[in-house]
């Protein structure tokens, strides 16, 4: 079940937030909400350090 979240937070974080907010979340819910919030900001900073990266190649 938590993996099924955390895969549909991932491709939907919008969506998945909206369901969230609906549900009156208990503090299992919110655990695993931080954590997929940790998880999609984590890939935030990773895709942007790619870009970054790759942009500073591109320049040289």
């Amino acid at each position: 079940m938590i993996e099924r979240e955390v895969s549909g937070f991932l491709a939907s974080p919008h969506d998945a937030l909206k369901h969230f907010i609906k549900k009156k979340p208990d503090k299992t819910d919110r655990l695993i909400f931080n954590c997929m919030a940790q998880l999609l900001c984590l890939n935030v900073r990773q895709n942007l350090l790619c870009i970054v990266l790759s942009l500073s190649r591109m320049l040289d």
